[in-house]
């Protein structure tokens, strides 16, 4: 593009200064697109980096029985409370990976101490008294009977592995879409790992399905 010389001191006509300002509109509008540009390209390494971390939002592509749908719609609903990461684990959690043919006999809610005190009396239930199991322990566990399938709310859950306890805490969680609700699990394959960890039978079959399933 040439320039066109508006030094001080020679004059100027009108059909020049219009020429000009012309220019200085471009640049601005240039400037303005390079600046949209950035941030365009700053919001998509974001979303990149967020997706790969979290594991994004997505919907399973499976069909859920109703019973199931309606109750981790519940689920989403008593949790929008919890200040803390939560988890939904086991079986449920691999139907909504997809694994199939599975039944989902309860959903296992992962949740934080402070958040499930806060919930329960919410609910209006108190923390389950049951025998102690040999496999699995929690600091406090509440059985919600409400929903069409039966949610166990699990605080400070460990397994036993020989003779030591293991904490049961994700190091991933990936949210999924089911209709209108938000429940969240843990990544595929960290899933696998701690099904698999269980060592029932049951569990080393529900891991198969999750690796089938992919």
């Amino acid at each position: 593009m040439m320039a066109l010389d508006a030094s001080p001191g020679r004059p100027t006509s009108s059909h020049t200064k219009k020429i000009l300002l012309r220019q200085q509109r471009f640049t601005q509008f240039q400037s303005t697109v390079t600046v949209w540009l950035g941030l365009g390209a700053c919001a998509i390494s974001l979303a990149k980096a967020w997706r790969n971390h979290f594991g994004g939002c997505y919907r399973p592509v499976m069909s859920l029985p109703a019973p199931l749908i309606e109750t981790l719609g519940s689920v989403a609903v008593i949790m929008e409370v919890a200040r803390d990461p939560w988890w939904i684990i086991a079986s449920a959690a691999a139907a909504l990976h997809g694994a199939s043919p599975i039944t989902v006999a309860d959903v296992d809610v992962l949740l934080s101490v402070a958040d499930i005190s806060r919930i329960l009396p919410a609910l209006g239930i108190e923390p389950y008294q049951g025998l102690p199991n040999p496999l699995f322990r929690s600091t406090i566990l509440a059985k919600w009977l409400a929903p069409p399938v039966p949610v166990d709310l699990m605080a400070g859950f460990e397994h036993r592995v020989g003779e030591a306890w293991h904490p049961v805490r994700p190091a991933t969680r990936q949210a999924v879409t089911v209709g209108a609700a938000t429940v969240y699990v843990p990544e595929r394959n960290e899933l696998k790992r701690i099904i698999e960890s269980f060592g029932r039978p049951k569990d080393l079959e529900r891991a198969r399905l999750l690796a089938a399933s992919t």
